[in-house]
Order: C-alpha cells, then sequence, then structure tokens
C-alpha cells in the first residue's frame, strides 16, 4: 500500500515529535510505503524557521527529524506524473484548493491513498467523491489492521 504524504503531516510530525504522526512516518512495516513530493520537501524548509520557533527547536532538531522522516519516505519527482494525472488532479482541487494538485496528482499516478491534516480539502475532495484521501485516524486504523 502507498499512502502519500503532504507538507502539513510532516509539519506536524516535526513539531511534536512525541506525538503519534512522529511515531506513524518512522514505523517499519513491509506493507506501507509513505511517499512524498520534492514540492512538500521544499515547502518545509522554505518554512523551517517558522516550524522552528512555533516548536521551539533547534534548526539541528529540525533537521534531524526531517532527515529521520527521509530515510523512510520516497520522495516523487512532478516529472514523473502523467499529464493527463496532473489535468485531472487540478480539476479535483480547483474550486478547494489548487496549491494540492501535485499531492492529487501522485495518488492518482500511483493509485495510492493521500494522508492529509488539511480537513478542507479532505473533505472538499470527499464531496466530490474522491475517496482516496485519509486522517491521521484513519492512516492509524491501516497501520493497526496491517
Amino acid at each position: 500500500m502507498t499512502i502519500i504524504v503532504d507538507a502539513n503531516i510532516l509539519i506536524s510530525g516535526i513539531i511534536n515529535p512525541n506525538g503519534p504522526i512522529y511515531e506513524m512516518l518512522l514505523l517499519k512495516n513491509k506493507e506501507i510505503d509513505f511517499v512524498t513530493s520534492v514540492f512538500a520537501i521544499e515547502e518545509i524548509v522554505l518554512h523551517k524557521a517558522k516550524v522552528c520557533k512555533g516548536a521551539k527547536i533547534s534548526e539541528a532538531q529540525f533537521e534531524y527529524i526531517l532527515a529521520s522522516f527521509l530515510s523512510r519516505i520516497l520522495q516523487f519527482s512532478p516529472d514523473s506524473i502523467s499529464q493527463i494525472h496532473i489535468a485531472k488532479a487540478q480539476n479535483l482541487v480547483e474550486s478547494i484548493d489548487p496549491k494540492h494538485a501535485w499531492y492529487v496528482a501522485f495518488t492518482l499516478a500511483l493509485d495510492a491513498l493521500l494522508w492529509t491534516g488539511d480537513m478542507k480539502l479532505y473533505k472538499g475532495l470527499r464531496r466530490k467523491k474522491f475517496l482516496s484521501i485519509i486522517t491521521t485516524s484513519e492512516v492509524r486504523e491501516i497501520i493497526n489492521g496491517v
């Protein structure tokens, strides 16, 4: 099973290294592959100072946690996604939040599940009958069931 991880999930894991998201991202499970876009990593690094300040962690701690996540999470380039998947994803998210198009395109291309903490995106895509989007509690259920 492939689970696409969006930037807000990664940031949540960095902010709370004692929390369930952190633990789930570092879980070693042969049945689940966590994947993210290089865009997610770029976005997180762009906001490093803000994340460190909010989480009250040093840049060294930030770098360590992010490196730990990246040792477990596969990264895909947007070049690996077909124009058909990109167009379908843009159509799905245009009225919800267009900046999430890449995550949805990856989800479509990899026949995966998209893990997000963005409830506006989650509810909006569910209303459009896009069911390949899951919350943290649903990821926990998947992990416990695997």
